[in-house]
């Protein structure tokens, strides 16, 4: 019993719960605020907020493939004159690198001047090579043309003399008195065999003659004429293979001489470079100014014994006689933003002082508010250049302004909270006695917090605020 008194009792708390919220509803409903439309002049005005900056300023980053500590920096707002050091970076390891090129700068260039001593000794070697074979090449030809004219008059002649000697003796010679002499027993044997000897050394003699003459032909001789001939063509081709190769191999000298002084010039250009970084590393005033330190990430700013490296900036030299201010707009405002719209401007520091300006730029480029976060808005980086800043105001300085984008005469506006926006439409709910009746109208602009709007209005209209329910 008690359990289903409890489950009754649970149920009705329940059906109250629900009931309630309902009746509170419709009650809230019948109490809804109207207003009536205004007509008036209506201003569509931007706000943002910005910052003084210095018109002339000049950011010091630290020179290209350089890194190191930042070993002094001046104080902000210090001022300063052209060319004094404001900021100096310490980079032992560039100085070592450094001396290790300086090193073999020195080497490229006692090898070019070696390389430029030991080259008129290698062209005189070559050209003596050359001549050598041209020499041998001269030898060659002369042996060749002793060759082809074959034995002198005189040795010919003496070769024929000889042979015709030889026959006559041979011919005339009585080797056959000699054996009828030695058959008859007058001549002993001794004597024939010496006749037949002497006759045999004639008759050779005779024969070696001719074959001599034969030999003295150029029939017999043309093997001996082709070999003078291929050997004089061998010696002048080694000659001019010798010249080619000492045309190259002089070429090929000029070429290392050459290339090693390019080397050398390119290790002079790249030591003037370091240099020069090096002498970057004393970061100086370009111009007369004030001493301001660039935000890096955040809110943070360079400070002495930070690591740096290649273009990060270090510090700002300005010159804060002229100032502009620099604001961010949003994506979604920045189509309202043209050139030359007037601006108002006021700072937190002067409550209560004003000046104008005029909108000079608008970057073309969005951003992100940390462009090492890209996430969510973009926004768009103006510039505007005030007409009269007070004195008081410094660079640096955070200013409120407040830019008028249009200016409608005498039109109806309402606040935005009574627009019901819907299909690209936009309406009005007016209350008619107990009914509430739909009006459609052209929204022409909006502020922050008001719209003028084009439609059938007299002003008397009860505009409910807010959307309720059908």
């Amino acid at each position: 019993m008690g359990q289903y008194l409890n489950s009754a009792l649970l149920l009705w708390v329940l059906s109250t719960g629900t009931l309630l919220p309902a009746c509170q509803k419709g009650d809230l409903q019948t109490e809804k605020a109207t207003i009536t439309p205004l007509r008036q002049d209506f201003v569509h005005s931007l706000k943002a907020e910005g910052v003084l900056e210095p018109v002339v300023q000049e950011t010091l980053t630290v020179p290209e493939r350089m890194a190191g500590t930042l070993e002094m920096l001046l104080p902000e707002g210090s001022q300063v004159k052209k060319g004094q050091t404001v900021a100096k970076i310490n980079s032992r390891s560039f100085l070592e690198r450094m001396s290790r090129y300086t090193e073999r700068s020195t080497e490229e260039r006692a090898n070019l001047m070696k390389q430029r001593a030991e080259m008129p000794l290698e062209r005189l070697k070559i050209q003596a090579g050359i001549r050598d074979k041209q020499r041998a090449s001269r030898l060659s030809q002369l042996e060749k043309d002793l060759i082809r004219e074959g034995p002198r008059l005189d040795e010919r002649v003496r070769v024929q003399m000889e042979e015709e000697i030889a026959a006559l003796k041979a011919e005339q010679y009585p080797l056959q008195e000699k054996e009828e002499l030695f058959n008859k027993g007058y001549l002993p044997e001794q004597e024939l065999l010496a006749a037949r000897q002497e006759l045999l050394a004639l008759e050779t003699t005779r024969d070696t003659a001719g074959l001599t003459q034969t030999q003295q032909g150029n029939t017999y001789r043309q093997p001996e004429i082709q070999a003078a001939e291929l050997k004089t063509r061998s010696a002048g081709l080694e000659t001019r293979i010798a010249e080619l190769e000492g045309k190259a191999r002089q070429s090929l000298l000029r070429t290392q001489t050459r290339n090693q002084g390019s080397r050398v010039q390119g290790f002079e250009r790249r030591f003037n470079t370091m240099q020069s970084r090096l002498n970057g590393t004393d970061l100086r005033a370009p111009f007369d100014g004030t001493v301001l330190y660039p935000r890096l990430w955040g809110d943070q700013v360079p400070k002495v014994g930070m690591d740096v490296w290649n273009g990060l900036p270090v510090v700002q030299v300005a010159r804060t006689s002229q100032l502009r201010v620099r604001a961010r707009i949003d994506e979604f405002r920045i189509p309202h933003l043209k050139v030359g719209q007037k601006v108002k401007l006021s700072s937190p520091g002067l409550p209560g002082e004003f000046f104008n300006g005029t909108v000079t730029k608008i970057e073309k480029l969005a951003k992100y508010k940390d462009e090492s976060k890209p996430v969510g808005l973009k926004y768009f980086e103006i510039e505007i250049e005030p007409e009269k800043i007070p004195p008081a105001l410094k660079a640096q300085m955070r200013v409120d302004l407040e830019i008028a984008i249009s200016t409608l005469k005498q039109v109806w506006t309402v606040p935005l909270e009574t627009l019901v926006e819907s299909n690209q439409t936009s309406r009005l709910r007016i209350r008619e006695g107990s009914q509430i009746r739909n009006l459609e109208v052209k929204v022409l602009a909006r502020s922050e917090n008001r719209a003028a709007v084009q439609g059938d209005l007299s002003g008397k209209e009860a505009i409910l605020l807010g959307e309720s329910p059908l």
